[in-house]
């Protein structure tokens, strides 16, 4: 499961997917809920089968019993259509993307890279964001205006501005380059110094693509 949540195996320490964003598209919010069911589907069996259920130790059966909670939560909040309301007016994924340089390692050239294809991932990740209110507009899923009153000072925080400013900068300082890539060896003048390209490149990245719909 962790690799339909790149960020969240992150934060456990896998970092196989550390250029990754989660697809947060219709199709990938439907892929997770179906591999949740499926998952729910085998752990319930495994409890409701006495002898399973036994060679369970104490905390392990408690685990299986909060996960299977938890699972339960995300199937029926897709059938609910929870999915389609994105926004609450407190901590939306723009701003847990905007934490981003805090949430990611930041050691070695090949952190750079990896964060720097999570920034270029945004805009696809926003549209699926997009893509979902629209769908709820359509179906009538829809939070009441009174929420957002002063929503947009939050998107505003975020979006470009002078380049030195964007929260999206981070330092090169101390990055290890023993850890560089073929890229960041090669003798093209461009890539000559790892360090500058990862800068310049984080520079030119912001979220001047956040919105949201009208």
């Amino acid at each position: 499961m962790v690799l339909q949540d790149p960020m969240l195996a992150t934060s456990l320490g896998d970092h196989r997917f550390n250029d990754r964003l989660a697809d947060s598209s219709l199709d990938g919010v439907m892929e997770r809920a179906e591999t949740a069911a499926r998952f729910l589907d085998r752990l319930e069996a495994i409890l409701s089968d006495p002898g399973a259920r036994s060679a369970l130790s104490e905390a392990n059966r408690l685990n299986a019993e909060i996960l299977v909670l938890q699972l339960q939560d995300q199937v029926e909040s897709v059938e609910l259509g929870d999915h389609l309301l994105p926004l609450n007016g407190w901590w939306d994924y723009h701003a847990t993307f905007a934490e981003l340089p805090n949430r990611v390692p930041l050691n070695t050239v090949e952190d750079l890279d990896n964060y720097i294809a999570r920034l270029e991932q945004f805009p696809a990740y926003n549209q699926g964001y997009i893509d979902r209110m629209r769908e709820g507009i359509r179906r009538g899923i829809v939070r009441p205006a009174e929420v957002f009153g002063d929503y947009l000072a939050s998107v505003e925080a975020h979006t470009a501005g002078l380049p030195e400013e964007s929260g999206f900068v981070v330092s090169v300082d101390g990055i290890d380059v023993g850890g560089a890539t073929e890229s960041a060896d090669s003798p093209d003048p461009a890539s000559a110094d790892p360090a500058a390209t990862h800068q310049t490149s984080t520079h030119q990245t912001t979220t001047d693509s956040t919105t949201t719909t009208d």
